[in-house]
């Protein structure tokens, strides 16, 4: 997959059982970090072609998809200019995405995020923990809302008490994300919890960075429950 159709690209097969492979070559940090995922050397020659040329083959239209993920291994920026008119009705992406060059021209999370912005997406998710891995964009009715300024905005918001929760739960969040075993599973409760306290409050535009930053809080630590309820509001905003 591609942003053309029927051009020819080398396609590098990787020792993983080709599941590391990709139209980009891996470079010496990829199979520094992932030497599972070695070269083989084997490089194939593919034909490329557009994911707006693959749906519309299997008949569907732009209506019938609202969520679209990406695992593309570098080459998610290319996949998301071949979609054409089937953005438009998107309205969550899941895109694989690295913080450093694991592929040469590979697509990283600050063009990710120029390109997807400027098409009316904010991420929800924050960077990830070890460089590589999924991130989560929602589409928003809200302009110039950066993800970066999203948790500092929160200081500004008008209902103190959610405030206060809000920076309290973040805080004690960021002195565990290093703890790779640690249990969110009692948190994710606990802060569903707070938001069928303050769901009336949750509802209103100024609460629009409060449920970004939770619902990214969420996201990256695997609380399900949380995230579905702090996405709720934002679809309405």
């Amino acid at each position: 997959m591609s942003d053309t159709n029927s051009d020819t690209l080398d396609f590098h097969l990787t020792g993983d059982k080709s599941q590391s492979s990709s139209m980009f070559p891996p470079t010496e940090l990829h199979t520094r970090f992932f030497p599972k995922a070695t070269p083989t050397g084997q490089v194939l020659q593919l034909e490329s072609r557009t994911l707006s040329t693959l749906l519309a083959d299997l008949s569907l239209e732009p209506t019938q998809i609202d969520y679209l993920v990406l695992d593309t291994q570098g080459a998610e920026l290319k996949c998301l200019g071949g979609l054409g008119r089937y953005i438009q009705n998107l309205r969550y992406l899941t895109v694989e995405v690295s913080t450093v060059e694991y592929y040469e021209g590979g697509a990283q999370l600050p063009e990710l995020d120029a390109y997807l912005e400027a098409r009316g997406f904010l991420r929800v998710s924050g960077i990830p923990r070890w460089k590589h891995g999924d991130a989560l964009y929602l589409r928003t009715s809200t302009d110039g809302r950066a993800a970066d300024r999203v948790l500092t905005a929160v200081e500004n918001h008008q209902d103190g008490e959610v405030r206060d929760f809000v920076n309290s739960f973040i805080g004690r969040g960021n002195d565990v994300i290093e703890d790779e075993h640690f249990d969110f599973a009692s948190w994710d409760e606990e802060l569903f919890q707070v938001y069928e306290r303050y769901e009336a409050v949750l509802g209103l535009a100024t609460s629009y960075d409060v449920c970004v930053a939770m619902a990214r809080f969420a996201y990256d630590r695997n609380m399900g429950r949380s995230l579905t309820a702090f996405l709720k509001p934002l679809r309405c905003l």
